[in-house]
C-alpha cells in the first residue's frame, strides 16, 4: 500500500466509524481548550501584574538605598537628622571606582516645597505633590521613545507617572468624585504647572525664587514615584541646588555590574556600608513574579493532567476500533500490506484526531475566554479600565498547543498500532 492509499484508507475509516472518533476527538478538544484557555489566563496575570505593576531589575544590576521604614506601597527615608550612611556623591564616586562597576544612575527626591496647579476636567486644582528626580537611563527600556524623556532646552519638562498611581485614581479617586476612568493612552500629553519653592504644608523655600514651570506627561513607568511624578534628575539635582542650598543626597542608586556574576560581591560591599541592596532575586517584584510562575506552572500541570486522559481516551477508543476491525486488517495484510503500513494505519487516524481536536479545542479554549472576559469586565465597572484584559495569548501558543496536542495523541495511538501491526492475518481469518 502507497502512503497516499493509506491516509485516504484513515480518513474513509473515520468517516465509517464517527462515534469513535467524535469521542476521541472531543477528548483532546477538552485538553487543547484547557491549555488555550489556561495559558491565556496566565500570561494575562503575568502581563497585568508581574510587568505592568512590578519591573524587576536586569540580571547585572542592583538598586541601593538608605535603611528606612518599607511598608510596601509607601517607603520612608531615614531622617536626615539621623547619622549614618549616606547616597552622597563621595560614596558615588567610591563605587564608580569598584572594578565590577560598569555605571551607576541616580534616583534624588526634590527636597523643597513644591506644588501643581492645573485644570482637571473643567475644575482648577492646587495641590502638593511628592516629585522625584531619575536618571533617563534607568527607564530608556520601558519607554517606546526613549528620548522623550530627557532635559529639555525649553518648557515643558518631561515627566513619567507611575502606573499604580493610575490605578488608585480608576479605583478610588474617579468612582468617589465621579470623574471618568482614564487610560495611559489618555493621559499622555497632560500638561499642568509646577510651581517651585512653596507649597501648602512647607511653605516657602528658604532659597531661590518661586516660578512656575510648566510640565508635560510622557509616559508610564514603574520606576516612577508611587504617588507624584519623576522628572529627569538634571532638573532637580539643579533645583535642589538652587532652593536648599545643602548638599545633594541621592535617594537610590542604580548600579550596574560587568556580569552577573559579580552582583553578589558588589551586593556584599554595599551592604558592609550600611545600605539596602535590591538585586533581580530579591524585592517584591521578583517575589510577585516567583508567585507567578507557581500559578502559571501549576495551570499547565492541569493541562497536561487533562491531555493525558485525552491520551488513554484515545488510546482505549482505537485500541477498540483495532479489535473491531481485525478481520479487515487481516484481509489488508493478507493483500500485501506490511505490518508498517499498518502502523501507520492506525497513527494516520490518531492525527485526523488531533488535528480535529486542536481545532475544536482552540476555539472553544479561546471563546471560552472571550465570554469570561466580558462577563468579569462587565461585572468589574469602573475597575476594568484597571484590569484591561484577563486573557494574553502569546503568538507561540498556536504552534505549541498543535504539538501538544499531536504529541499525547500520537502517544496513545502507539499501543493500538503496534496491535494493529501485529494482527495475524490467518489466526484473524479463523475466528472471523
Amino acid at each position: 500500500m502507497r502512503v497516499r492509499a493509506v491516509l485516504a484508507l484513515a480518513g474513509d475509516n473515520l468517516r465509517r466509524n464517527p462515534f469513535f472518533f467524535l469521542a476521541a476527538a472531543f477528548g483532546a478538544a477538552a485538553a487543547v481548550a484547557v491549555l488555550v484557555f489556561f495559558a491565556g489566563l496566565g500570561y494575562g496575570l503575568k502581563f497585568q501584574v508581574g510587568e505592568r505593576l512590578f519591573s524587576t531589575l536586569p540580571e547585572t544590576r542592583l538598586k541601593i538605598g538608605e535603611s528606612g521604614l518599607d511598608l510596601g506601597l509607601l517607603s520612608f527615608a531615614k531622617p536626615s537628622f539621623l547619622k549614618g550612611a549616606r547616597l552622597d556623591e563621595k560614596f558615588l564616586s567610591e563605587i564608580r571606582q569598584r572594578p565590577e562597576t560598569t555605571d551607576v544612575y541616580g534616583e534624588m527626591n526634590i527636597a523643597f516645597p513644591i506644588r501643581i496647579r492645573g485644570t482637571f476636567f473643567g475644575q482648577s486644582v492646587v495641590t502638593d505633590l511628592i516629585a522625584t528626580g531619575l536618571d533617563p537611563a534607568v527607564v530608556a527600556a520601558e519607554l517606546s521613545n526613549p528620548t522623550v524623556f530627557g532635559e529639555r532646552e525649553s518648557p515643558p519638562v518631561p515627566v513619567l507617572i507611575s502606573r499604580q498611581l493610575l490605578d488608585l485614581y480608576n479605583t478610588a479617586f474617579a468612582p468617589m468624585n465621579h470623574f471618568p476612568a482614564l487610560k495611559e493612552e489618555t493621559i499622555i500629553g497632560f500638561r499642568f504647572d509646577l510651581e517651585l519653592g512653596r507649597s501648602y504644608l512647607g511653605g516657602r523655600a528658604e532659597h531661590g525664587q518661586i516660578r512656575l514651570v510648566q510640565c508635560e506627561v510622557v509616559g508610564f513607568s514603574n520606576k516612577a514615584v508611587t504617588i507624584g511624578i519623576t522628572l529627569p534628575l538634571g532638573y532637580v539635582r539643579r533645583w535642589n541646588a538652587e532652593f536648599t542650598g545643602e548638599p545633594q543626597v541621592y535617594s537610590a542608586l542604580y548600579v550596574d555590574a560587568k556580569n552577573a556574576a559579580d552582583i553578589d560581591s558588589l551586593k556584599l560591599w554595599v551592604e558592609s556600608k550600611g545600605f539596602t541592596v535590591q538585586t533581580a532575586r530579591e524585592g517584591t517584584p521578583a517575589r510577585v513574579r516567583q508567585a507567578l510562575a507557581f500559578v502559571m506552572g501549576l495551570l499547565f500541570s492541569i493541562a497536561g493532567v487533562v491531555m493525558a486522559l485525552a491520551a488513554a481516551n484515545t488510546a482505549f477508543l482505537l485500541y477498540i476500533m483495532v479489535r473491531r476491525r481485525r478481520p479487515e486488517i487481516a484481509l489488508w495484510r493478507s493483500l500485501g500490506a506490511t505490518r508498517l503500513e499498518m502502523a501507520v494505519l492506525v497513527l494516520a487516524e490518531a492525527a485526523g484526531v488531533a488535528l480535529t481536536g486542536w481545532i475544536l479545542g482552540g476555539l472553544a479554549g479561546y471563546g471560552g475566554a472571550v465570554v469570561f472576559e466580558n462577563l468579569v469586565l462587565g461585572q468589574a465597572g469602573e475597575l476594568a479600565v484597571l484590569i484591561g484584559q484577563l486573557f494574553v495569548f502569546p503568538i507561540w501558543l498556536a504552534p505549541a498547543s498543535l504539538a501538544f496536542c499531536f504529541f499525547f495523541v500520537t502517544l496513545g495511538a502507539l499501543a493500538p498500532a503496534i496491535s494493529a501491526a501485529y494482527v495475524d492475518p490467518a489466526g484473524a481469518m479463523r475466528r472471523q
